[in-house]
Parts: structure tokens; sequence; C-alpha cells
């Protein structure tokens, strides 16, 4: 594969939530890279839930996983970023699927850019419920609490209040007003650091893709719960949003 191979970002794929024909879209997205790439990046709830409890993982997911195994064994290094509803990664993905598990944004550099990647939420100003909450259920002694449940009570809780569900539609007014939100936050990054030519978000489920200056970009790879959508990145060319139908995405640039 050349130096020129493209590298992949997608996110908000929310297995375990979304109807079986995603789950087998996406798997059959994840051959498509591993023929194509050696860098794909997972920027944040890949899982509607995923918690590693002392005796085991959320069932369900044993054909993805065997893909990804699969992926990273035909030599394309995959960057699993933890996002809201899967930030509790642990040695199961890490040493026996073989990602590399990020919990917090991070800056690398990705088909030849240097980037900020995040899942993107707590990111910016606002949204301060959340920030509260997220504080709570990352601190090490919750972990620890929630860790000691039988996996069976733990899925339980985290199927009640997931509001993945609901989101098997266009974008409404409060996911526009988020993207919007995360969109002045970050394109205010760009501007206000130089080094950086890519900022890669996710968690708004609304795609974006928005030049910012020369050649400077602020990316939002949308979801899989509606668009199925995800960015390629070409070394020396610009970014470039994709539907899973092989179609450029039509991403919307708020203003």
């Amino acid at each position: 594969m050349s130096d020129r191979s493209p590298a992949y970002i997608a996110s908000d794929v929310h297995l375990g939530a979304v109807p079986p024909e995603v789950e087998v879209a996406f798997r059959g997205w994840l051959e498509f890279v591993a023929g194509r790439s050696r860098h794909l990046v997972l920027n944040g709830d890949l899982f509607d839930f995923w918690f590693e409890y002392r005796t085991g993982f959320p069932p369900g997911h044993e054909r993805v996983l065997e893909t990804l195994r699969r992926v990273v064994d035909a030599g394309v290094t995959v960057d699993f970023f933890g996002g809201n509803h899967d930030w509790w990664g642990g040695r199961y993905l890490r040493d026996e699927i073989g990602l590399r598990l990020h919990f917090r944004p991070l800056r690398m550099e990705i088909a030849g850019r240097r980037a900020w990647i995040g899942h993107g939420d707590g990111e910016g100003p606002g949204d301060h419920g959340y920030k509260a909450l997220s504080a709570v259920i990352r601190n090490p002694l919750f972990v620890a609490a929630f860790r000691s449940l039988p996996p069976a009570w733990g899925n339980r809780i985290a199927g009640r209040v997931t509001s993945t569900h609901g989101k098997w539609r266009p974008p409404q007014d409060r996911e526009m007003a988020n993207s919007e939100r995360m969109r002045r936050w970050g394109t205010g990054v760009l501007r206000d650091d130089p080094s950086l030519e890519l900022l890669a978000t996710g968690h708004t489920h609304v795609p974006v893709l928005e030049e910012v200056g020369d050649d400077r970009w602020y990316v939002n790879t949308g979801d899989w719960v509606y668009h199925r959508s995800y960015l390629r990145l070409v070394p020396g060319e610009s970014p470039e949003m994709f539907g899973w139908d092989g179609s450029p995405l039509e991403a919307r640039e708020t203003r």
C-alpha cells in the first residue's frame, strides 16, 4: 500500500441500539477500509454502551469485534476514542482486539495533517449539566462501583437511559443547535492555533465539513444512526465526506 493511502474517520455508530442492517453495513465498511488504508479513527460512540466488567462486557457485538480484529491483523492502525456512551473500554479492546484506546482528545498526525481529534462531548461553552454528569460517571470510584455490578444489571441500566432510539431521523432543532455550538467552538480553536490543520469531532450526529483559512478544516463526522457518514483523508488533498453508499455527502455547513 502506498504512502498516499487514505486515512478514515467515523463516529457515532451506536452499535446495540441501531437496526441490524446498520451493523451489517458498518462491518462492510470496515472491510472496505481494511483493503485501502493504514489508519482508521473511530471517534467515539462506536457502541451505544460499552463497559468492561470484572466478568465480561456487553453481549451482542461478537461479529463487529471479529471484523475489527481482522482490520487490525490486516495492518491497519485503529485509534478508538471513548465517547459519552463507550468511554469505559479496557484490556479486551486493547489486548484482544488490538485497538489503541484514548480517553481524552489527542493531538496527532493523520494523513500528513496535524490534527486535534476527540469525540467532542463536554468541549466548548455550555452543556453544564452533561459536564457535571460526566465528572461523576468517569470518576474512578463510580467506575469501580459500576464494575462490581452483574453485567446484566449494568446493561439494563444503560438501556433505560439511552436516547439513541429517537435519532433514526434527520437532525432536529436541538441537534442542529448543538452542532452549531460545537462548530463555533471548533472553528475558533483552529483560528487561535495555526499549528492545527484539522479538528475532528463527532457527538452531535450532524455532519459538517468546513474550511477555516487556507486548507485547514473543521469536521464533524456525523453518525451512522441516520447518515452513515465518514471522512476520507488523502495526503496532499482536501478532506472529503462520504455516505457509505459511496456518494459524496452534502455535509451541512451551518453559518
